[in-house]
């Protein structure tokens, strides 16, 4: 049943990582100077707060795509 199938899936993923206010304001700030970071960066950054380069990735992705409807 799909059903099934789709609340396994569900129930597999990763709980969503809720950043702090101090891993915001660097990536904020790193976005300020580069809204396209290297990727030696993006795994600069990861270490540096802690973070999974994903997160780091996908962050980037998501604040451009929020930055350009405004």
């Amino acid at each position: 049943n799909i059903d099934q199938v789709s609340r396994v899936t569900v129930n597999d993923r990763k709980p969503r990582r809720k950043l702090t206010d101090w891993q915001i304001w660097h990536l904020r700030q790193a976005y300020a100077n580069n809204r396209y970071p290297t990727p030696y960066d993006q795994e600069q950054l990861a270490i540096q707060l802690v973070l999974p380069l994903s997160s780091i990735r996908i962050w980037f992705q998501n604040y451009r795509a929020r930055s350009g409807k405004k």
